[in-house]
């Protein structure tokens, strides 16, 4: 969020548009951002 300038608000709803836009429940939205955070350390 902070790298992105974002508010938390901001970050939850940019998650929401993506579930709703690719038809993917939320919360595998989520798993997949941060499988994806982990995987670039």
């Amino acid at each position: 969020m902070t790298e992105h300038r974002v508010t938390a608000e901001e970050a939850f709803q940019h998650l929401v548009q993506v579930s709703q836009r690719t038809n993917t429940t939320l919360s595998e939205v989520a798993r997949n951002l941060m499988a994806s955070i982990t995987q670039d350390r």
